[in-house]
């Protein structure tokens, strides 16, 4: 219980003490600070307050009056600083040492002290004054029960006359980080990324840099093409983006985007495929993370992701990137390695992707989902296994004619491994299974991140994820408009 030293009472504001013996004289130290809350004692305590306050030993005319004459011959005269009562400075230790339990009553909270203080220091009293002093009329609190909430307690005694209640303390705790009032998009250099890469191309005993012009290493492709590593594979920047309004205390997915061929990360994937405004418009509490590989050029390699644990070592940098742009320290960043993950791969993409998702790329069990965009040409067995490894996995397939027979091959291993398959996008993904949808002649393929079965592909599934929806959809062109002004900063 809270205490303050006591104010001189005012006229015609009557006199209180619950005990049942009569008590020495008078003590001005201290009184508790809720109202008509005197506790017993072996003296007469004055106080003041709101309401009228009885003497039940004596008569009720008697002990007012007899009182009341004591405490007008105390009061001051013509608004002049009158004399002090007696008994009031018969114990001028008292002070310094109830200045010191009020300092250990605020330690002790479960809030800064300074918190406190700051709100109302003049009434920061010590409940502990009773152990320092037992002569002060804080002995009172020794007398009552300790309340289930000590905290609220102290607070909701700290009323006296027409003082204002203190705020609840539990409304000053921190909850942790709140929801991001802009959006943050960068570009970000990862030492996980997948390039550069100087390893071996699964399968074979070949590096990966497998020829050199003058100086300059480089990688030749199986269609024979040259390509030179410090224009190719030399870029190891990844697109971050964290929406407005997302928010570290509900559930969160992380978005894992897989650029085709002939892309830049600024120009292709921000720009004009808009997957960070699709990530942001879908209302989800989602983040994106799009690493770049083969810089504008016509090639699939997984550079890093080949090897094994590669994908997971890009998932743990990935959790402490984004910590740091949020600014929410290590509860964001644990919160965003435990996050599940959806991988989003286009057309030449699905190379990396396939490896990502396999169990040697270490985070088999975190990928939740995985949508290809015109983007099956192979690894069947990989996307496969990945979907038959445990319940609640979704794959959601959308193909062009261009790659429809790829899709039938898919769909067969899906069948084979009892993966439930449908051709129809319900409105909820979370209960796994695969969907293949195939969009008409109309169809453009390069056009196919932003124009599929619907238009903004990656928003529809991310609205079908229930448990990470933070809002309703948004238009996704005026949110793009705003991000490609803002740009991503390098």
């Amino acid at each position: 219980m809270l205490y303050r030293k006591a104010t001189p009472l005012r006229a015609g504001v009557a006199l209180t003490s619950r005990s049942s013996a009569p008590g020495p004289a008078t003590d001005w130290d201290a009184t508790p600070l809720r109202q008509g809350s005197l506790r017993p004692s072996g003296r007469l305590v004055v106080g003041g307050g709101r309401r009228g306050i009885t003497l039940r030993d004596v008569g009720l005319a008697a002990g007012v009056a007899l009182i009341g004459t004591a405490v007008v011959a105390c009061l001051p005269i013509g608004g002049a600083e009158g004399p002090r009562p007696a008994v009031q400075s018969a114990k001028p230790a008292a002070e310094p040492r109830l200045a010191a339990a009020n300092a250990a009553v605020l330690e002790s909270l479960p809030h800064p002290a300074t918190t406190l203080a700051a709100l109302a220091p003049e009434r920061a009293v010590a409940a502990q004054t009773a152990r320092l002093d037992p002569d002060s009329t804080a002995a009172f609190a020794s007398a009552s029960a300790a309340p289930r909430d000590p905290v609220g307690a102290k607070l909701r005694s700290a009323r006296v006359n027409d003082d204002p209640p203190l705020p609840n303390l539990r409304q000053l705790a921190p909850r942790g980080p709140a929801p991001l009032k802009q959006a943050v998009t960068r570009l970000v250099g990862f030492d996980a990324a997948p390039f550069p890469y100087d390893g071996l191309i699964p399968g074979t005993q070949q590096p990966f840099l497998n020829t050199e012009q003058g100086e300059e290493r480089g990688h030749r492709s199986g269609r024979g093409r040259l390509f030179l590593e410090s224009e190719t594979f030399g870029d190891n920047r990844v697109l971050a983006h964290i929406p407005r309004g997302f928010d570290l205390g509900r559930p969160g997915v992380m978005v894992v985007f897989f650029h085709g061929h002939g892309a830049t990360l600024k120009r292709d994937v921000m720009n004009r495929q808009q997957v960070p405004a699709q990530v942001s418009a879908s209302g989800a509490n989602a983040v994106l993370v799009a690493p770049q590989f083969a810089v504008d050029a016509s090639d699939s390699s997984a550079g890093r992701f080949w090897e094994e644990g590669g994908f997971a070592r890009f998932l743990d940098e990935s959790a402490q990137r984004l910590a740091k742009l949020h600014g929410g320290g290590e509860a964001a960043e644990r919160a965003f390695r435990e996050m599940p993950v959806v991988v989003v791969t286009y057309s030449g993409g699905f190379v990396p992707a396939a490896y990502a998702v396999q169990a040697a790329g270490g985070a088999q069990d975190r990928v939740r989902g995985v949508v290809l965009l015109d983007s099956i040409y192979g690894e069947y067995e990989k996307f496969a296994n990945w979907a038959a490894s445990g319940r609640g996995k979704f794959l959601v397939n959308a193909s062009t004619p261009y790659t429809r027979r790829q899709a039938g091959e898919l769909e067969r291993q899906l069948a084979a491994r009892s993966v439930p398959v449908s051709t129809e996008l319900k409105g909820n993904l979370s209960r796994g299974g695969a969907v293949f949808l195939n969009t008409g002649p109309d169809a453009n393929h390069r056009d196919y991140v932003t124009q599929a079965w619907t238009e903004k592909p990656i928003a529809d599934v991310l609205q079908r994820l229930p448990e990470y929806r933070l809002r309703g959809p948004e238009a996704v062109a005026s949110l793009g408009r705003r991000e490609q002004r803002a740009g991503a900063t390098e």
